[in-house]
């Protein structure tokens, strides 16, 4: 800023009919910027009540618009899904901030997952049944349920493992 030259309510008013952005509005008035001045020269604006509704919204708290959180939540099945399609970072900031616009726009958020965002998909990790149905002679055991779900995947019926016509390992006993 100017020498002398305080942010008076002439001069902020003649910067805002000036001016398109905020950026200009600080060039205008011939300020040095620093982080916090965008954000103070618009507390003076509403401090003085001069109309700045031209200006467009500035820094990393512009809202997404309404039509974009309703398409990113109406396809997404999480909220993390939602903030990626609207291009936002995950974190507990703008997952608060998207929780207030679904709220504020009385969108549904009924066919999110929430932590059974895996449902009815297989795990990208997940072993193929001919890694899991092999005879372990390590002495460890396989998990009960990866078990199951090798035995359901080659076709052997829930309860008929242990029959010997359907044993999909080849050898009878032990």
């Amino acid at each position: 800023m100017r020498s002398g030259a305080p942010y008076t309510r002439e001069r902020l008013a003649e910067a805002a009919a000036r001016c398109s952005d905020i950026g200009e509005v600080i060039t205008f008035l011939g300020a040095e910027l620093y982080s916090a001045l965008p954000r103070y020269l618009m507390r003076r604006f509403a401090h003085f009540g001069i109309d700045v509704s031209h200006l467009p919204a500035f820094g990393r708290g512009v809202r997404p618009s309404a039509c974009d959180v309703r398409e990113a939540v109406a396809a997404s099945l999480s909220l993390r899904e939602a903030l990626r399609r609207l291009g936002r970072a995950d974190n507990g900031a703008q997952r608060a901030n998207l929780r207030q616009w679904i709220a504020d726009d009385g969108l549904s958020t009924a066919h999110f997952l929430g932590q059974a965002h895996q449902r009815g998909r297989t795990s990208p990790t997940a072993k193929r049944p001919e890694e899991v149905l092999v005879r372990r002679h390590d002495g460890q055991r396989t998990a009960t349920e990866r078990l199951r779900r090798a035995l359901r995947a080659v076709g052997v019926r829930e309860g008929n493992a242990s029959g010997a016509d359907s044993a999909p390992y080849g050898a009878a006993g032990g």
